[in-house]
């Protein structure tokens, strides 16, 4: 939690210096990803659940001035990627950990906001088919718990 509360109180500095201090999103968002992995839905917890929502909502389409993302799409291309990011941060690939991200996702989510905002990441174009197939093929029964508006969509890729 004390991880969520630095990264969230961040955004204030980031407020005031918005070039000094972007983080890679990907990386961001994929140890989000993590905290929805963690065994007693520890997610579900008030506190932590307001630091992932503050945390997340800094990379949707609805967020931020035009200063912020353009600093962020000044970072090099290649770090906007959950695969990418995965390499240096998993140690498994993603495809296997998103597998296991989106089983739990039907399993126990309940369309909890935060965590379909992940679940949803990639189905962007950047993402290989198997990603897409996925989703819509093994969670076709709760696709309908996928509850997010477009201002809510996480965009790690603020070019497109």
């Amino acid at each position: 939690m004390e991880t969520c509360q630095d990264v969230a109180r961040s955004s204030d500095v980031i407020d005031r210096n918005v070039e000094r201090l972007v983080m890679n999103p990907a990386i961001v968002v994929l140890s989000i990803m993590k905290i929805f992995l963690l065994e007693g839905e520890l997610y579900r917890n008030s506190n932590i659940e307001v630091w992932i929502d503050r945390i997340l909502s800094r990379y949707t389409f609805g967020y931020g001035s035009e200063k912020e993302r353009d600093a962020i799409v000044n970072l090099p291309e290649d770090s906007y990627s959950l695969e990418d990011a995965a390499k240096d941060v998993l140690t498994v690939p993603f495809y296997t950990f998103f597998t296991d991200f989106s089983a739990i996702y039907a399993a126990e989510s309940f369309g909890h906001k935060s965590f379909a905002q992940c679940i949803i990441v990639p189905l962007s174009t950047i993402y290989p088919f198997d990603f897409k197939l996925l989703v819509w093929g093994d969670l076709f029964e709760v696709l309908s718990t996928i509850n997010i508006k477009y201002e809510e969509v996480i965009c790690l890729n603020p070019s497109f």
